[in-house]
């Protein structure tokens, strides 16, 4: 595999992906069409890295086509991806979610950053975030940990929601902890997010959490505590 192939694959796929950020966006079964295409050319060098044979030309193939997916990884491929989830065709979403979880953590960071841009808080907003909560599901130990990383150092009030949201829907005991300080924050909307993401957690610590909560001094807060501590 010389350097020039890989180059002109590259603009192959970008020319393939492009059209998610152009008015091509609107013509669903042209993207379908491009993204499976793109699924069959990846998969093809997947294949190549999955030989068994260590011989130094094959060692040689693999060294350049991990190089070429991590700059894939770091790529608008990764934000094109992340559009395209939003896509209601359920084959076509599985095809799009395998990709995002073969570049694994390196794509995590893009990933996450591309999804907070988002200021969508309807119903289809929170149906786009429980299908990135699934996806991160999905996701090995390493990725769950960088969200973990992620979560804990986010300052934005309107990005930190939606990771908090996305922390309920996970479910998993080890965010608890990280969840915690956020009660005590000074906007009313991260504080109910909280609420909601604890409760549907729901193990012991994040019981007394919620429990607590229903004698705050924010009377909004201590009667939403008081449903969810009983839901």
């Amino acid at each position: 595999i010389l350097p020039s192939f890989l180059k002109d694959l590259e603009t192959a796929i970008e020319w393939h992906y492009k059209g998610v950020f152009t008015h091509l966006s609107k013509e669903r079964w042209i993207m379908r069409s491009r993204f499976a295409q793109i699924d069959k050319i990846i998969s093809s060098l997947y294949e190549i890295l999955d030989i068994k044979e260590e011989s130094p030309q094959i060692q040689n193939k693999k060294m350049r086509i991990r190089d070429f997916m991590d700059n894939l990884g770091d790529s608008p491929f990764i934000d094109a991806l992340v559009l395209e989830l939003r896509d209601p065709f359920l084959d076509y979403n599985t095809l799009v979610r395998k990709q995002i979880i073969r570049f694994g953590r390196g794509c995590l960071k893009r990933l996450l950053s591309k999804i907070l841009e988002s200021r969508d808080f309807s119903w289809e907003g929170y149906l786009y975030r429980k299908k990135i909560a699934g996806l991160l599901q999905d996701m090995g130990k390493e990725e769950k940990e960088e969200f973990k990383n992620h979560l804990a150092k986010e300052e934005s009030p309107q990005k930190l929601r939606q990771l908090i949201e996305i922390s309920g829907f996970l479910t998993s005991e080890d965010l608890v902890p990280i969840l915690k300080p956020f009660v005590d924050s000074k906007d009313y909307e991260i504080r109910e997010a909280t609420v909601f993401a604890l409760a549907n957690i729901h193990n012991p610590q994040a019981k007394q959490i919620i429990l607590n909560m229903t004698k705050d001094k924010d009377s909004r807060i201590a009667r939403l505590a008081k449903r969810q501590s009983k839901a």
